[in-house]
């Protein structure tokens, strides 16, 4: 089995050393690429990240340098178009997982044997899958790992799987069976509501979507900047247009 673990990042040149430490510490060079995706970028990550994977990744971690994908946009895409190009370059380099987290999400526990098992158990019916919350339609019997923020009904720890149709972005698993069927995620979302679309379609197409309990710190330090994406206005227009019975 072969996996990738991707993350989109903007702005957060603080945020590298503690999201390669995780990787390094709970993937498996011997079965994982690993993709940083740095969207229109001002604080010189995309620049600072080629000085520490030759020592985090390849002399800590025993990745090779072919393992490293760096992918660079300007303008912005935002975390939807960052999760694109993660999923093709993850389907470029025949991954059978895709994982792409938030880049204030650091793992603290192995997830590979986990989905394994989720693809034993599901085999090709299984959809897309994220690390932190889902629910069924109007937000209902909303379950997410125990590190979530959000209002749970039920929190789930390391490795525990509920089957459940729509879900939060970060972090979030895809299989190329489901990308192939499916397609990629809806570019005219601005940044809310696009993974609810996405279990939506996967749902249609027969797949078994799901949360599974991942351990995550999620955090933010460091120098941030604002995001410009904060009206979900316009997104939740597209998803009631799109799947009026979700929200």
């Amino acid at each position: 089995m072969t996996l990738m673990v991707g993350y989109t990042v903007w702005n957060k040149v603080d945020h590298l050393v503690w999201l390669l430490e995780g990787i390094v510490q709970n993937f498996s060079a011997a079965e994982t690429e690993v993709a940083f995706h740095f969207d229109a970028c001002t604080d010189q990550s995309d620049v600072a990240i080629d000085h520490l994977v030759p020592y985090w990744l390849q002399q800590r971690g025993g990745f090779r340098p072919e393992q490293f994908h760096k992918i660079v946009s300007n303008p912005e895409v935002r975390e939807l178009g960052g999760n694109n190009k993660i999923i093709a370059r993850g389907l470029e380099a025949g991954c059978d997982f895709i994982v792409v987290a938030q880049d204030d999400q650091r793992f603290n526990r192995p997830v590979a044997e986990h989905l394994k098992a989720l693809r034993e158990r599901y085999g090709d019916e299984l959809g897309v899958v994220t690390g932190r919350d889902a629910y069924t339609a109007g937000y209902g019997n909303f379950t997410g790992s125990f590190w979530s923020e959000s209002l749970l009904h039920r929190r789930l720890p390391h490795g525990e799987f509920v089957q459940l149709p729509y879900l939060n972005s970060g972090p979030v698993v895809y299989t190329p069976t489901l990308v192939r069927k499916v397609g990629l995620l809806d570019d005219q979302f601005r940044s809310h509501y696009v993974w609810d679309d996405y279990g939506a379609r996967a749902l249609q197409a027969g797949f078994k979507n799901g949360v599974l309990g991942m351990d995550i710190t999620h955090a933010k330090f460091g120098r941030l900047t604002a995001s410009n994406w904060a009206d979900p206005s316009p997104d939740i227009a597209r998803l009631r247009m799109k799947h009026p019975g979700v929200l």
